[in-house]
């Protein structure tokens, strides 16, 4: 019918031309024409574009699958679209955080809380429709950082257990390796990277890269452990002593070392319980406390170092006449038991290694009651002679601080006799030859008793004559 229409259409253009008949213009007919067609004539001043709205928008995101950091802020994701937007939205909902603009799609935001990868499917849309499009979100913890062991190099011994060594760290730790391998029997700890254990074998000093990590990142630090064979210590025991100072090994031997054992240098003693029948002095060292072990001379003695440390004790023996007693004087005197008398609780009397001057026994010719001459009352005669006031023999003797002892005293005539014999006559002490010595004995008003050590006698003098003094102190 279109057909028809347009052939008597270009009739009449024709015969208007030919004829000059009265038709509207050319310009009429060619409306007509493309009405006929179906055609609309365009408008110069309108768009052919068809409007932004009638068609549904397009929307992609470069970068996805997203990697976030708690804590972190996120440079805008923003994504490239076509079209116009008037609504964006996430199925699910964006992490805690996290933002999306409503009509750029772009995400932003800082992320509060950890998630392992996530699909979101954010649907921009207009009145024509939406677009849909995944994207993948994982929010990792920040990496760990400053990984640091105080005190490496390590210096460890086999087969002893170590205490643990704990570094420290910043933020969260997940895992932690360390390469190489630590030594067999050390461990390490996955959360923490602490070392623990017992290493069991031999290795010179080696490097190890701790590696502390999360799904964010990890940090290293590099330490140095040195296993080496054990080490034994000699420890020395004082065994009931009351005086001196034990001695003390600050070596460590490996096993088969000679091991030279220590001397008696800090003068041990031992002074027993009042009223018992014993006493003794420093003999040697032994390995067991009641002298029933091996026994070890004190300073020359050797032994080799075994497999385990080493106790030694003060071996205990009874003095003997000559030696040196607690306060460094010579023991002159065993009463052969522990007893009580004028000098206290004793059992040995032990005598000055000098003479302390030549003064006079008293400064006047006076008797003071109750002195005696016997073996046991030099003490007691000399607190009474420092009671007269006047006797300088007895003062010198009190004040006399020898081994850093303050009991001296002025020894009785028998004491002062068994000094003569069992120090000067066996040459175990020097004394003034030909020269008489005081005692704390007297005889009248006028004498006092005084052994003359030359002349091997005891006789009596004018107490206000000088002569030797030795001090003497019981124990």
């Amino acid at each position: 019918m279109r057909t028809i229409k347009l052939i008597l259409l270009a009739l009449l253009i024709y015969l208007n031309g030919c004829i000059q008949i009265n038709m509207p213009p050319v310009d009429d007919y060619i409306a007509i024409l493309i009405s006929l067609a179906g055609f609309k004539k365009s408008n110069p001043t309108q768009s052919s574009t068809p409007a932004s709205d009638s068609v549904p928008p397009t929307i992609s995101y470069s970068g996805s699958p997203y990697v976030l950091t708690l804590n972190l802020p996120v440079n805008s994701v923003i994504p490239t679209i076509t079209g116009t937007i008037t609504s964006c939205t996430s199925a699910p909902t964006l992490p805690a955080g996290l933002t999306l603009n409503n009509t750029t799609c772009a995400i932003s935001g800082t992320p509060t809380a950890v998630q392992s990868a996530t699909n979101y499917v954010i649907s921009a849309s207009n009145s024509a429709g939406s677009a849909p499009v995944t994207i993948s979100i994982t929010i990792n913890e920040p990496p760990p950082s400053a990984l640091a062991y105080s005190g490496s190099p390590y210096t460890m011994t086999i087969s002893v257990a170590i205490t643990a060594i704990t570094p420290t760290v910043t933020g969260t730790v997940t895992n932690c390796v360390s390469s190489p391998t630590l030594p067999a029997g050390l461990s390490l700890n996955m959360t923490t990277c602490a070392i623990s254990g017992m290493p069991t074998t031999l290795q010179a000093a080696t490097s190890y890269t701790i590696t502390a990590s999360n799904a964010g990142g990890n940090t290293t630090a590099t330490i140095s452990i040195t296993v080496n064979p054990p080490r034994f210590t000699v420890t020395y025991i004082g065994n009931s002593n009351t005086g001196g100072t034990v001695p003390t090994d600050s070596n460590s031997y490996l096993q088969g070392d000679t091991v030279t054992v220590k001397s008696n240098s800090g003068i041990l003693n031992r002074t027993p319980p009042a009223q018992t029948a014993e006493a003794f002095k420093f003999g040697e060292w032994n390995t067991a406390a009641n002298g029933s072990g091996t026994t070890y001379m004190a300073g020359t003695g050797t032994f080799t170092m075994g497999s385990s440390n080493v106790t030694l004790y003060a071996k205990w023996i009874p003095y003997v006449l000559g030696d040196t007693g607690p306060a460094g004087g010579l023991i002159f005197y065993d009463s052969g038991s522990f007893h009580s008398d004028g000098n206290g609780n004793w059992r040995y009397l032990e005598a000055a290694t000098a003479d302390l001057g030549s003064v006079s026994m008293k400064s006047a010719q006076t008797l003071t009651a109750g002195t005696g001459t016997a073996i046991g009352t030099g003490k007691a005669n000399t607190t009474l002679l420092i009671a007269s006031g006047i006797s300088p023999a007895a003062t010198l003797c009190v004040n006399h601080n020898g081994g850093g002892y303050t009991d001296w005293f002025f020894p009785s005539i028998i004491e002062m006799w068994e000094m003569y014999n069992n120090l000067y006559v066996t040459g175990r002490s020097s004394f003034t030859a030909d020269v008489t010595y005081w005692s704390s004995s007297e005889n009248t008003a006028s004498y006092a008793w005084y052994v003359h050590f030359t002349n091997a006698n005891q006789a009596v003098w004018f107490k206000t004559s000088s002569s030797g003094i030795r001090a003497a102190r019981a124990f």
